[in-house]
Order: structure tokens, then C-alpha cells, then sequence
């Protein structure tokens, strides 16, 4: 797992050439989602290696890279996306001019 780490550090110290989505990159987020990252923070890394700006594909890959690592630290668990009914808020009333 350390190893796929660095491989995505590395792909995220190259965004500066281009997108980033040889097979090493896709091996090594493969290998990560094998070990229980979710399929959410991978998809956000992979998504970040393809856009087109450098700068928003170098500030991308390196806040998901952060994401992470932060999840296989335990420090970050990611809650289940279900949506819950709009809440819906009574009205209230105007204050009355007297």
C-alpha cells in the first residue's frame, strides 16, 4: 500500500507535464481500491489526473493524494451518501403593523 502511495506522490509531482493517467497511476489506484479505499476517493484522484489546467490538475491530485492518506490513517472516514427528504420550514408570519 506504501507503494501506491508513492507512485500517486510521484504522478502528482509530474502534473506539471501533462495528465497523468499511465498504468502506473492506474495500477497503483487499483491496488489501493483493492485495500479498502473508497471507490469515491479514487474516483476524485483519477478525475484530478485528466484535467486539462496544470495548475487545477497539480491542486487536485495533491488534495485527493491528502484524502488519501488520510483515510488509510484512520483519520478520515468518509460517511455513506444517502439523501435524506428535504426538511421542509414553516413560514412564518409577517410581524403585524399596529
Amino acid at each position: 500500500m506504501d507503494d501506491a502511495i508513492e507512485v500517486l506522490h510521484a504522478a502528482s509531482l509530474r502534473a506539471d507535464e501533462g495528465p497523468q493517467t499511465g498504468a502506473d497511476v492506474r495500477l497503483a489506484l487499483k491496488t489501493l481500491r483493492f485495500v479498502g479505499v473508497p471507490a469515491e476517493a479514487i474516483r476524485y484522484f483519477w478525475d484530478s489526473c485528466q484535467t486539462e489546467n496544470a495548475i487545477g490538475r497539480a491542486q487536485g491530485m495533491t488534495a485527493a493524494l491528502n484524502r488519501i492518506k488520510l483515510i488509510r490513517e484512520g483519520r478520515l472516514e468518509l460517511q455513506p451518501r444517502h439523501r435524506s427528504p428535504p426538511q421542509s420550514t414553516p413560514k412564518q408570519k409577517p410581524p403585524s403593523s399596529r
